[in-house]
């Protein structure tokens, strides 16, 4: 397996039945063995497995049914000629397994692997056979649909709860594939190993928290097979992404880079809209105004005196804003009364792109008049929702939104006629065409208030300039994301997680943007 992926295989997403629809592919149409992709796989996994820990010799291998347990007795097989202590843990019949696993099986016997039957008893003994190993999960891969129970979830919280780290063949088992949701209880992998194609729930909802690292191969797929299936999402990267936008001409000027206004600051909440501001200033943007209530005017101008705050004691008086603006964003720290719900209605029906936010989604969930602005906007219209502020804006409870985040992306953009960033782990960007991008970055430390105000400040900063970088509205929510998230992990490495604050990101992302443009 020498040959190099292309970058669109590497970067796209796909749901259980296209990954099977590409297996079938290559067994039907280019007359590759199923019992080769399995070897493949398995030698695959198994170099996997020595480079990330070189001084196993003795694994465990879990083994269900299907071609995910052949995956595993072949691996246990190959792992065994190399002298390796290798103990096959079954819970399915192996009697009862057919084609290509049943092959595998055999070979497995015929390497003297030992394989005997799951008991809680069995998994202590072999357990104690030896101090240190891996345990291989090829248990239930990516077929999974129903909760997980009686002695596969036995087996799953047996291994979650021993010393020996864990590989998880193509897939945690427990883990839904297509939306990362825990189907009652999931393999907790060290490392998974992803083949044919990446399965959307790896990289989504609960399934970073679940995968550890993932490695993936195509098993040598021809790439005649990626040309025709359908992928559920597209996995972004941030240089790719940079490498679209156009570098600035020495002559240019402040009127280049467009006007963004940002809108919010109510009483009370004036933090929110100068993280806002601020993150629009560093990303770039030639001017920035920002409309909120007359109180933070005096903080905002001690802050940053670079931009333009404009005090609010009426919603009508910011109709000259609005006027001139190339992007509108509001919602940090708007509040959710009369004066934020005027004004979040009077941004809706301005003539520029709106980027909708925070207590403006709320307001968006349940007033008829920002709605009917929404729909009819012909500027483009950018929503930023969180889990909870998605379900509301879809009628539906939280739970429905995390149990198929590519449903509910897909459902808002649709809806909303809108570009769509969906907030969360595996955040997702979806617009009306039904293309749906996620972006792999970002961390646990992104859990502290204001992150969200940062990157609705991005996103209209990114938004006013669009024009001189040439991107399109999609690409600046996809960049914003992306570069908001990987600001993020950077510090995180440096730093450490924990005390991660929104205002740390700025001046990162700002470097970040400038070294790799």
């Amino acid at each position: 397996m020498n040959s190099a992926p292309a970058e669109s295989v590497l970067n796209a997403l796909y749901r259980a039945e296209n990954v099977r629809e590409l297996d079938k592919q290559c067994i039907d149409l280019h007359h590759i063995p199923g019992y080769t992709l399995m070897e493949r796989a398995a030698t695959f996994a198994l170099r996997c497995l020595e480079e990330e820990w070189p001084t196993c010799r003795a694994i465990i291998v879990l083994c269900g049914a299907g071609n995910n347990a052949g995956d595993g007795y072949l691996l246990a097989g190959l792992a065994k000629a190399k002298g390796w202590q290798v103990t096959c843990l079954f819970l399915v019949d192996p009697e009862t397994l057919s084609g290509d696993a049943q092959t595998a099986f055999e070979f497995a016997c015929e390497q003297g692997v030992r394989c005997e039957r799951y008991t809680a008893q069995a998994w202590t003994a072999t357990m104690g056979q030896s101090s240190q190993g891996v345990v291989v999960d090829a248990l239930l891969g990516i077929g999974l649909k129903r909760v997980v129970q009686s002695l596969f979830a036995e087996a799953i919280t047996a291994c979650n709860q021993a010393t020996w780290p864990c590989l998880a063949l193509d897939m945690p088992s427990g883990l839904a594939a297509n939306t990362g949701q825990v189907l009652g209880v999931a393999m907790q992998a060290a490392l998974t190993t992803s083949f044919i194609g990446k399965k959307l729930g790896l990289y989504t909802g609960q399934g970073r928290t679940y995968c550890g690292k993932i490695r993936f191969s195509t098993l040598d797929a021809p790439s005649a097979v990626y040309e025709t299936i359908p992928r559920a999402a597209t996995c972004l990267d941030l240089e790719t992404l940079l490498n679209k936008v156009s570098p600035r001409k020495p002559t240019a000027h402040k009127g280049h880079f467009g006007h963004s206004l940002l809108v919010g600051g109510n009483v009370g909440f004036g933090g929110a809209i100068i993280l806002a501001a601020q993150a629009a200033a560093r990303i770039g943007s030639g001017l920035i105004s920002v409309a909120t209530h007359p109180e933070h005017y005096p903080a905002l101008l001690q802050r940053q005196p670079e931009l333009m705050p404009k005090p609010i004691e009426s919603p009508p008086n910011i109709k000259p804003l609005l006027a001139v603006a190339n992007a509108v964003a509001v919602g940090p720290g708007l509040g959710q009364n009369a004066w934020a719900e005027h004004l979040a209605l009077m941004v809706t029906r301005a003539n520029a792109p709106c980027i909708v936010d925070a207590d403006a989604l709320n307001l968006l969930a349940r007033n008829d008049e920002i709605k009917q602005a929404i729909g009819t906007h012909k500027h483009g219209v950018i929503i930023t929702p969180h889990p909870g502020e998605a379900a509301r804006l879809l009628n539906v409870q939280t739970h429905e939104i995390e149990h198929d985040r590519l449903w509910a992306v897909q459902a808002l953009a649709d809806q909303y006629k809108a570009t769509v960033l969906l907030k969360g782990s595996g955040s997702l960007i979806a617009d009306p065409s039904g293309e749906v991008s996620l972006c792999p970055y970002g961390n646990a430390g992104m859990a502290s208030g204001g992150m969200g105000d940062v990157l609705t400040g991005l996103i209209c900063g990114l938004v006013a300039q669009r024009g001189a970088m040439q991107l399109d509205l999609r690409q600046c929510v996809e960049l914003a994301a992306c570069l908001h998230s990987r600001a993020a992990d950077i510090i995180a490495i440096t730093e450490g997680q924990i005390g991660l604050l929104a205002g740390d990101l700025t001046p990162v992302i700002r470097q970040l943007f400038n070294r790799l443009i």
